[in-house]
């Protein structure tokens, strides 16, 4: 009996310790998906950065080199995993493009959504996608600049002289029979779009052989299959064996692409300032090319002319092609901030008004709306980063906690009298004011701010904590405070060494908070300590390095690291020596979307102060797009002035031109002494009385320059006389008119 029990005890202890087993190695598993888990997030209004563990940055976009896609005529339950599927179908990977929402389209007939991808990928798979066929709707794609979403937002005017064709490479056309027309119909369902022969194909039902008793109603027809694809490939897709060959479509596609650029240049209005062969052939069997052509009404000239028409170098082929529609920006703002910028606004109107570049128009209604128009695109650019940054009002990144209460509402309002009509917006979440107004109501509005923030800080008092006593305060401690004295009015610090809390109130609140310490009673934990209060574990969370922490503390933690700025964010066991990052999903479990989308501008923030060289701002005024730098000359085109920047010399875009040549044209001291020198190298001297520079080969050495003036070569500058003295002066100081 008792052998029996010992064994059934061995064999539980063995259950036991192989069920543990499991669960540990599935703990590991998960912690390692976890750990490799990125999110894609769009900071600075365009840039798209994806984010690994312990927000740390892995890859960055920025909105110069993306571009967004938005996809209408969704299904109302279309999701965003589906949404995604379309793009990672296409080989996009996960971590190349955002999907920023899904919205009810203005019908509220169907759902629109708004990705972000980079911008190469992005023109080819719009292009591929158009038209395609989504649970039986038809998707209708629409790429764009990637532009600040609170900036001026594109209307129907905007002009664009770049036209998009796409031609049909060479194909096949084939029928495929099967036993009836119900057959045929789910088979072109179902086969649709699919792949055959290294090509994405067409299948459709059969339309035009009605009567054939093999290929008529009870067939389907495959279309865009690459030249002489097997029989037996194409049986084996279509899961029939009767079929018939059609005649194919072939040409010389590079004889094609150059009959085309010829073609358009014959267009009237059609001149080609650059034709760019974008693809070669895509799964979907199609040649992508851009033509520039100067003006959106040239390109459209020659849009209409080939709309419609058949190419005989194509093999009788249409194109298809996408021009974008002409635009115009647009911006609202709240009928009070205008107000408070009114001369701003007056100022910014008339100094535009005669302009032939570009030019403003406000339509005051309960909502103001702001118009930019103009032709000249660098000129409506710097006017949109204007508007958009007198828009956007100026941050004041002066906080105090009060500031989100009653009393802080009431202050806030009363800076519109005491400031002379300035109109201010708390932002909690950034901890920052937004003034709006005249500069000098500004300044004051600053003062005021601030004087108030020394006046409650004055209030304040903040006491060291000892490292037992963390834990006290992270479970009810904070809250018995919060409660006592408001929320607004008390903060913990765990980040820092030692921890510290801060009350505020003045004498009350200092004497609340040493009453409590006082009344503490320590204790050793005695079971697993957390890493942040030191005390023992209470509502334990395990991360994925193994080590426990109480709720409470990594939930303040991470609320509180948009603070420490201490990036990437990691464990702190074993006294901070741990160092494994914190996955992602654990940032997201504990974090509001308005708490981690916070989090995640700081640390891209803090990344951009310590990659200087590696990424910058656009050079334009107020203008918030970054671009990457090269250590070749390339030219970044900013979406949102429409500046042309160099992106390894950050000045100018200079195409065709070396940085070093670029900096020498511009500079005008230097273009001066490098001239100077070739002078003087050269035998060149400059005229004084009209600058022309001279040349002198040989001969006599009074130059009668074609000005008028009469010009001694021999004298150091160079003199001018009157006709009848140069040539005494030659004979009497230089000895005659001849080199001797």
């Amino acid at each position: 009996m008792l052998a029996e029990a010992r064994r059934k005890k061995e064999e539980a202890i063995r259950e036991h310790e192989h069920r543990e087993a499991l669960r540990e190695n599935h703990r590991i598993q998960i912690a390692r998906e976890e750990a490799s888990k990125t999110i894609q997030h769009i900071v600075l209004g365009s840039a798209m950065v994806s984010f690994g563990a312990g927000a740390s940055i892995q890859h960055v976009v920025p909105g110069a080199n993306s571009c967004r896609i938005g996809i209408s005529n969704l299904p109302l339950d279309a999701t965003r995993e589906e949404i995604e599927g379309l793009f990672t179908q296409q080989g996009v990977g996960s971590g190349m493009f955002c999907v920023l929402g899904l919205a009810k389209s203005p019908d509220e007939r169907h759902l629109e959504a708004d990705v972000v991808i980079e911008k190469e990928k992005g023109e080819l798979i719009a292009l591929g996608f158009q038209e395609i066929e989504f649970r039986d709707e038809t998707l209708l794609f629409e790429v764009s600049d990637n532009d600040r979403p609170d900036g001026m937002t594109a209307s129907t005017t905007r002009r664009s002289d770049v036209l998009t064709l796409s031609l049909r490479a060479p194909f096949e056309s084939m029928l495929v029979s099967y036993p009836s027309e119900a057959r045929a119909l789910e088979k072109a369902r179902q086969l649709n779009r699919g792949m055959c022969g290294g090509r994405r194909v067409r299948v459709e039902p059969n339309r035009y052989s009605a009567g054939d008793p093999y290929f008529g109603e009870t067939a389907v027809r495959i279309t865009g299959l690459p030249l002489n694809c097997p029989l037996v490939t194409v049986a084996r897709f279509a899961g029939a064996g009767l079929i018939k060959t059609l005649k194919s479509v072939d040409y010389d596609v590079q004889d094609a692409l150059e009959l085309l650029r010829i073609h358009i240049n014959s267009v009237p209005g059609g001149k080609l300032t650059k034709y760019e062969i974008i693809s070669g052939e895509s799964i979907d069997g199609n040649f992508i090319v851009k033509a520039h052509l100067g003006t959106w009404e040239h390109a459209k000239e020659v849009y209409n002319h080939f709309d419609g028409i058949r190419l005989p170098y194509t093999g009788g082929t249409f194109l298809k092609m996408h021009l974008p529609d002409p635009i115009h920006y647009t911006l609202s703002i709240p009928l009070p901030q205008y107000q408070a910028q009114k001369r701003v606004w007056d100022s910014l109107t008339e100094a535009k008004s005669n302009s032939e570049a570009c030019c403003i128009r406000i339509n005051l209604q309960d909502q103001v709306f702001i118009r930019i128009l103009g032709e000249n695109k660098k000129a409506v650019g710097a006017l949109k980063v204007r508007v958009e940054t007198l828009a956007a009002g100026e941050k004041v990144f002066v906080w105090h906690p009060s500031f989100a209460s009653t009393s802080g509402e009431a202050f806030m309002s009363s800076l519109s009298t005491r400031a002379h009509a300035v109109y201010a917006r708390a932002d909690s979440r950034l901890r920052a004011f937004r003034l709006y107004g005249e500069p000098a109501a500004l300044d004051l509005a600053r003062t005021l701010i601030r004087t108030e923030v020394e006046r409650l800080s004055a209030r304040e008092a903040t006491a060291l904590l000892k490292q037992e006593c963390v834990g006290f305060f992270v479970r009810r401690g904070l809250k018995i405070l919060q409660r006592t004295l408001g929320e607004e009015n008390v903060t913990l610090d765990i980040s820092s060494s030692p921890c510290q809390i801060t009350v505020r109130g003045g004498a009350i609140a200092h004497n609340t908070l040493e009453r409590i310490i006082a009344d503490l009673d320590p204790t050793t934990p005695t079971g697993i300590a957390c890493p942040v209060c030191c005390d023992e574990v209470s509502h334990p969370v395990q991360l994925n390095c193994g080590h426990t922490y109480c709720t409470g503390c990594i939930r303040h933690f991470l609320t509180t690291a948009g603070e420490t700025k201490l990036f990437p964010l990691s464990c702190m066991g074993e006294e901070g020596k741990c160092g494994v990052l914190i996955a992602i999903p654990t940032i997201q479990r504990y974090l509001a979307p308005p708490q981690l989308q916070r989090l995640l501008d700081v640390a891209f923030n803090c990344y951009l102060e310590q990659h200087p060289q590696e990424l910058k701002y656009c050079t334009t005024p107020d203008c918030r797009q970054i671009y990457r730098t090269t250590t070749t000359p390339a030219i970044v085109d900013c979406p949102s002035c429409f500046s042309h920047i160099c992106s390894c010399c950050s000045a100018d875009g200079h195409e065709g031109m070396s940085c070093e040549e670029s900096r020498v044209y511009n500079d005008t001291a230097e273009q001066e002494r490098l001239n100077d020198l070739w002078a003087q190298a050269n035998n060149v001297k400059t005229c004084p009385s009209c600058n022309i520079r001279i040349e002198k080969t040989e001969g006599c050495n009074h130059i009668a320059c074609r000005c008028g003036a009469h010009i001694c070569w021999k004298c150091q500058p160079v003199a001018v006389f009157d006709r009848d003295q140069i040539y005494p002066h030659l004979n009497e100081v230089h000895g005659g008119a001849f080199e001797v």
